[in-house]
């Protein structure tokens, strides 16, 4: 599990993907954006939470 900021990245047991949990679709900040990206480029495939 990784944590940036208040956004966390669980990898999900199949190994295929990372949840993200903690992103506020109506409440978001250039910071945010950036943590989900670096989320993505680790794990290469995300879904939200």
């Amino acid at each position: 599990m990784l944590t940036r900021n208040k956004i966390t990245a669980v990898q999900h047991d199949s190994n295929v993907c990372a949840d993200i949990q903690g992103f506020d679709f109506n409440d978001y900040t250039a910071d945010d954006i950036a943590t989900v990206h670096d989320f993505w480029l680790q794990h290469g495939v995300i879904r939200f939470q």
